[in-house]
């Protein structure tokens, strides 16, 4: 048969089409598993396609598009009164070896000389992925200064294991007003992201990796909300690619090694490929390391974010006011040996750091330096008019009895903690 008969065929088989909110739709000619964004007219259905008016009147009646995800017998491809945009991903799992698979994985979260093994957590991951997809769990991120790391052969696994419910996207895409693209995803995949405005597209991601709806915006369409469940999967070579503060719990960063040539043949793509239902069935067979939800919003325990990959992209991204912060304070510290606090003000704080960066205070907004003690160094922001203590530390010092204030107080014990996160790497505090 050749191309202009199937396409002939395809478009004249009535199980293609479907009618939602009075708009005939029909499964996308390439793409089968999604449906063409362009109607089709009534006329056009009756007369070119050959349809009878019995034929449209039967069409399947939606109101509406939903995104649900669900493999095997999960799968719907009607919620309710709406058509499904999740893509049915059809496997034919059966036991067996998946060694190069399993190569790529060890390489990824396995132990190396950066980090810590964190395999089974990983196979954790792709089993609620395929089992619970709609539960939320952590973004990805999986960064080297090199090349040669493999890192974007896992969205490759991925695109394997969920089909067209797996998308990649440009930065600019994911900036744009508009989200039809991405938005019925199960893996957002993006491949080093260079963004214009690093701080606001860091505050939508940060929102996305917990959202349970998101509005669609689509062009010449009103705002609709729908659900949202992608996974966010970010390959880099790049750690200052977007602000991620130490505090946030969010993202679980891997610093990645080289692949070495002798682990990966030339047709280590399609091996995969071979594998595919192998790793499927063991996926949906094993025991999970983390059976049940162990924290109050992401499945699998924020103790797996404790890595070095984290503390990098933590140590690569801090502005400079709060690399001044840090250093005034452990000087301090460093300095008096013997106190175990320091009492400041943010004037006095500003001052200094003013001093230390090269800038005017004035220039400096004062909410940057609330952001670096509050959120930053989790030091707690004064609310009333303090008196402090005669045997305290000044950060100035050469004060015995400073007037009453609203006083910022930095602990030794809890200020060394914050200290610790960057040990070992070679970052001037």
């Amino acid at each position: 048969m050749t191309e202009t008969e199937r396409i002939h065929e395809f478009f004249r088989d009535i199980r293609n089409y479907v009618l939602i909110n009075n708009d005939i739709k029909r499964r996308d000619f390439d793409t089968p598993t999604i449906l063409n964004p362009v109607s089709v007219s009534k006329p056009v259905f009756l007369s070119k396609f050959g349809f009878s008016n019995q034929e449209y009147i039967d069409l399947p009646e939606m109101d509406g598009t939903t995104c649900i995800p669900g493999h095997g017998s999960d799968y719907r491809s009607t919620v309710g009164s709406k058509w499904n945009n999740y893509c049915r991903v059809d496997w034919n799992p059966s036991k067996g070896e998946f060694p190069t698979i399993r190569r790529l994985i060890e390489h990824l979260y396995g132990k190396n000389t950066v980090e810590e093994d964190q395999v089974e957590e990983f196979y954790d991951y792709h089993t609620m992925m395929l089992k619970d997809p709609t539960a939320k769990l952590h973004a990805r991120i999986l960064y080297s200064h090199q090349q040669g790391t493999s890192k974007s052969a896992l969205a490759y696994l991925e695109g394997l294991m969920f089909g067209d419910n797996l998308i990649s996207i440009r930065d600019t895409e994911l900036e744009s007003t508009f989200n039809g693209i991405w938005v019925n995803s199960l893996v957002m995949h993006l491949d080093e992201p260079h963004f214009k405005d690093k701080n606001k597209t860091s505050k939508v991601i940060r929102d996305l990796v917990t959202a349970d709806n998101v509005n669609l915006r689509k062009m010449q369409t009103d705002y609709q909300k729908t659900s949202y469940f992608a996974k966010l999967l970010v390959t880099t070579n790049d750690s200052d690619w977007m602000p991620i503060e130490a505090g946030d719990r969010r993202y679980w960063v891997r610093e990645v090694p080289h692949f070495k040539g002798e682990n990966k043949s030339e047709s280590f793509l399609q091996d995969m490929k071979a594998e595919l239902n192998h790793y499927i069935y063991f996926l949906y067979n094993r025991e999970m390391k983390y059976p049940t939800k162990q924290g109050i919003t992401f499945h699998l325990p924020d103790s797996i974010l404790d890595t070095v990959g984290f503390r990098k992209v933590v140590v690569d991204n801090k502005s400079d006011i709060e690399k001044s912060v840090v250093d005034i304070i452990t000087e301090y510290f460093i300095s008096f040996k013997e106190r175990d606090a320091v009492y400041f003000t943010h004037k006095e704080i500003k001052i200094l750091v003013a001093g230390d960066t090269g800038q005017r205070a004035k220039d400096i907004p004062n909410i940057e330096i609330t952001k670096v003690l509050r959120d930053g160094l989790k030091i707690e922001q004064p609310t009333k008019t303090i008196r402090v203590p005669k045997t305290a530390g000044i950060l100035t010092g050469g004060l015995t009895d400073p007037k009453p204030g609203k006083y910022w107080m930095a602990e030794r014990a809890k200020f060394d903690c914050e200290i610790d996160l960057f040990a070992g790497f070679d970052v001037k505090l």
